[in-house]
C-alpha cells in the first residue's frame, strides 16, 4: 500500500512539474539521443546554433531560448567578489516563454547579452 502511495505521489509530481508556466502547453525541450557502441544516453545539451536554425527552418517554431549553466561562477557586485552556485545564462526570450517569478527587475527592459554591465538586469527564481 505504501509503495502505491509513493508511486502516485511521484506520478503527480511528474505531471505537474513546470505546469505553472502560462505557455506550458506549447513549450518543448530538445534533447539528444546519443547512441555509441556500448552506451546509450539522452542529453539536454545541444549545439548552440540549433535554436536559431530550427526557428528559421521550421515554420511551426515561433520562438526559442537557450540555457547555459555555470556550476560555479565568480560574480563581482558593488566591489565585492563571490562565487555563485548554479548560475544560468539565457536568451532574453526566456521571459516571453516562461513565467518564472520575478524577484527584481523588469523582463521587458532587460539588456541584451551583447552589452557588458556591472549589475544584473533581472533576478528570478526558477
Amino acid at each position: 500500500m505504501a509503495c502505491c502511495i509513493l508511486i502516485l505521489i511521484w506520478i503527480n509530481d511528474e505531471i505537474r512539474f513546470d505546469r505553472f508556466h502560462k505557455k506550458a502547453d506549447n513549450l518543448y525541450r530538445v534533447v539528444n539521443d546519443l547512441n555509441y557502441s556500448s552506451l546509450s544516453q539522452i542529453s539536454s545539451g545541444c549545439a548552440f546554433p540549433l535554436g536559431p536554425a530550427m526557428k528559421e527552418e521550421i515554420p511551426e517554431i515561433k520562438d526559442f531560448t537557450r540555457f547555459l549553466s555555470a556550476q560555479k561562477l565568480l560574480v563581482a557586485f558593488n566591489g565585492k567578489r563571490y562565487y555563485e552556485d548554479n548560475f544560468y545564462f539565457a536568451d532574453p526570450s526566456v521571459f516571453r516563454l516562461f513565467s518564472f517569478p520575478i524577484i527584481k527587475g523588469n523582463p521587458d527592459t532587460a539588456r541584451s547579452r551583447q552589452r557588458i554591465h556591472r549589475q544584473p538586469d533581472i533576478i528570478f527564481n526558477p
